[in-house]
Formats: C-alpha cells, sequence, structure tokens
C-alpha cells in the first residue's frame, strides 16, 4: 500500500475573504534581529494575496490571528467566511474562537500537509525568494524577518499567469501598484539625516543598508553603520552596490539586539565626592595614579578606576580630584591643613562645643589606673592572694 494521489482542487471563490488558508512556518535555525523564530501566513484564496506576521512563540498565534480578523474584515468591509489550516495544536485556540462567530473552518488530514497545499507553496514560495534576497545582499541570517516580508511584498505585487498575468494586490485592491517605489533589497542608500541629528557639523546624510519597507509609513528603512535604523522618505539609491559586508565586517558576531539598540554613549569619568574626613597620607605616586586615571575617557577606564584603592582617596580639598593635571608630574598632598567644610549645616566643631567621647574619659580617669593592677590569669591572681572585706573585722572571727 502507498499514498494515493492528491486530487486537484476544484473549489472556486468570488470574492475576498470567501477562504483563507494559513499555516505556521518554523523554528527558523536562528533568532531574527528582534527575538522571532516562526511566522504565520494568512493566504486569501480569492486573490492569492499573502500577509505575514513574526512570532516570537507558537502560542502568539491566537492573538495575531483576532488582530487580522478584525482588519481584514473593516478593510474590506466583508466577513470571514471560512478558514483552512491543519491539525497544529496552535490553531486550537482559533477554532474555538471561530466557533463562537459561526465562520466554518476546513482542517487537513493528519499527516496530510499537501491538503494545505495553498499555504505550503506559499511557504516555499516566501522562503525561497526571501533567502535569494539575502544572498545577493551578502546579508546573515539573523535578517530573514526583514527579507521574509520584503518577499511577501513583491510576491503580493508581482503579476502571475494563475491570475490572468494580474498581481494579487490589483485583484484585491483594484488599482495597479507603483512599480516606482520598489528598489533591491540590501542596496546602498543615502537618507536624509538632518531632521536626527543634533550638531550642525554632522553630513546630512551617510551610507546605509536599504532594509525593506515600513508597513505603517510611507518610506524605507535604512539601517546605519551605528546599528541605528532610520525611517524616511527623502532616500537615494544605489542599487548596483550592496554595502553590508563592508560596513558590518567588525560587527559580524554582534548579537542581533545590537543592530535595532541605540548606538551606547561614552561614559564620561566622574571625579569621587571628598568626605570631611580626616585625610590619610597618601604619596605622590598614588595622586598622580589617581591624575592619569581621571583623563582618560573610555569606559574601561572609568570602572577599572572605580574598584582600584586609589579611586577612594580622601583629599583635603575637592578641586585636587575635579580638575585635570596640567603639569607632568602631581604635587604631594598636604595631609597638615586644616579642612573646613562648607556645608551650611550647623554643627557642634563649628559652634565651639567639644564634648568628650565616654571611652576616653574613661581611660584618662584616675580610675583607669585600677585596670592595669588587675590580674589578667589565674596563675597572677594565685601569687597575690588576699582577701579584703570592706567594713569587716577579720580580727574577731
Amino acid at each position: 500500500m502507498h499514498q494515493l494521489p492528491y486530487p486537484n482542487s476544484t473549489s472556486v471563490t468570488t470574492k475576498p475573504l470567501e477562504l483563507v488558508h494559513t499555516d505556521l512556518w518554523g523554528p527558523a535555525p536562528m533568532l531574527s534581529t528582534e527575538g522571532y523564530r516562526y511566522y504565520i501566513s494568512f493566504v486569501d484564496s480569492f486573490s492569492r494575496f499573502v500577509w505575514v506576521f513574526p512570532l516570537r512563540f507558537k502560542s502568539e498565534a491566537f492573538n495575531v490571528f483576532v488582530q487580522f480578523h478584525k482588519m481584514v474584515e473593516l478593510q474590506f468591509n466583508t466577513k470571514l467566511q471560512c478558514l483552512q489550516t491543519d491539525m497544529g495544536k496552535e490553531f486550537l485556540p482559533i477554532l474555538t474562537y471561530l466557533k463562537s462567530l459561526g465562520v466554518n473552518y476546513r482542517l487537513s488530514c493528519p499527516y496530510s500537509h499537501k491538503q494545505n497545499g495553498v499555504a505550503e507553496r506559499k511557504h516555499r514560495h516566501l522562503v525561497e525568494t526571501g533567502l535569494t534576497l539575502l544572498a545577493h545582499a551578502k546579508m546573515p541570517l539573523k535578517f530573514w524577518v526583514e527579507a521574509f516580508q520584503t518577499a511577501a511584498i513583491l510576491i503580493n505585487n508581482l503579476p502571475s499567469p494563475q491570475l490572468r498575468f494580474l498581481s494579487p494586490f490589483e485583484i484585491l485592491y483594484r488599482k495597479k501598484p507603483n512599480y516606482h517605489y520598489f528598489k533591491s533589497f540590501g542596496c546602498a542608500c543615502y537618507p536624509y539625516l538632518r531632521p536626527f541629528q543634533s550638531q550642525k557639523f554632522q553630513f546630512h546624510s551617510s551610507k546605509c543598508v536599504f532594509l525593506g519597507y515600513s508597513l505603517h509609513h510611507k518610506g524605507y528603512k535604512c539601517l546605519h553603520s551605528s546599528g541605528k535604523i532610520y525611517l524616511s522618505q527623502n532616500v537615494v539609491f544605489n542599487e548596483l552596490e550592496f554595502p553590508f559586508k563592508s560596513l558590518f565586517s567588525s560587527i559580524s558576531g554582534a548579537t542581533p539586539s545590537s543592530f535595532y539598540s541605540l548606538p551606547t554613549s561614552v561614559l564620561h569619568t566622574v571625579s569621587p565626592v571628598c568626605t570631611n574626613q580626616a585625610p590619610i597620607a597618601a604619596s605622590s605616586r598614588n595622586v598622580h595614579q589617581v591624575a592619569s586615571v581621571q583623563s582618560t575617557g573610555s569606559p574601561e577606564a572609568s570602572h577599572s578606576s572605580q574598584a582600584s584603592p586609589e579611586w577612594r582617596i580622601a583629599s583635603p580639598t575637592t578641586e585636587n580630584y575635579t580638575q585635570q593635571p596640567t603639569q607632568p608630574e602631581a604635587q604631594p598632598l598636604n595631609i597638615h591643613q586644616s579642612d573646613q567644610s562648607r556645608h551650611p549645616m550647623v554643627t557642634r566643631s563649628k559652634a565651639g562645643i567639644f564634648k568628650p567621647k565616654t571611652y576616653s574619659a574613661l581611660c584618662s580617669s584616675p580610675f583607669g589606673l585600677v585596670a592595669e593592677s588587675e590580674p589578667r590569669n589565674v596563675k597572677a591572681a594565685l601569687s597575690n592572694f588576699t582577701l579584703s572585706f570592706p567594713n569587716a573585722d577579720l580580727a574577731n572571727c
């Protein structure tokens, strides 16, 4: 016994959302730049238009479908009539949701994924087109989400022989696409960066990598060498150059999140705050080390200086640390000069009130001599064994 051939489908749809095919793809061999590992696709049977939504976990499929369901019914002013999918566990909450709304659904038989062939073939088309875009642009696989979303946009706007050489976009939206808007994925682009800059001496543009189209803006996503992604409409493209390998050769092993995080600002060394305690004697060598650490501006120097003992050396005045040394060798600290606090709080020392400590007073009193004559061990006590009873006459006992 062998598997029987699948018959050709005879179902015909006459309007959008009459039948929607869906399937979940993944897991991907590596995480995307934003931590995605899966994606779910929805294919309209009438127009063959495809929607792609990246997922971090399979459990997110239900929330994505609810948002998709509300969006398409509102945009196209029609109701979803039937959903076709496989028997994956991630679709069980969706089937319960469809039952509550009275929407019909069709399931493929177990281990018969070809019954959901429309979604399966669309997966293959998306993956092959996306990998081709990445290979042509010489970009790493961690950008597979951007490549697959760009591939979906291209597929929706390309004419198909199955649609009488019309594009899915034209059938669904009833207007022709603007092909002048599309550019080569991963090519060199120069966005207008003047609104994003804070200094007037910065260049108004810089070479970036074209990373695709925004789903909610009429603009292009441009990946800068610093890791920022600029979204701009004013972009000049050079579709003959693909500069990702040259721009990001030094950070090829960086984590995916580094491409989407803002550039880390330079950490400045903070001068230590001196307290009002008594100054500690320090040699000129230690002071010179503190001054040399303070003059450096790298983050590594600031962290190492805070952990070193020299960083916490107290000085009589704060100016010795807040000002950078101008002479090659620092002068030794004068530990004999008085330290007068400049804080406005009135203390007993400022008012001339001195209260002796209890421990110091006892040590300096005459009664403190008694403690010196007391024996320190048993042998010393037995050698000078005398009994003294005050107010008692031992002769009469």
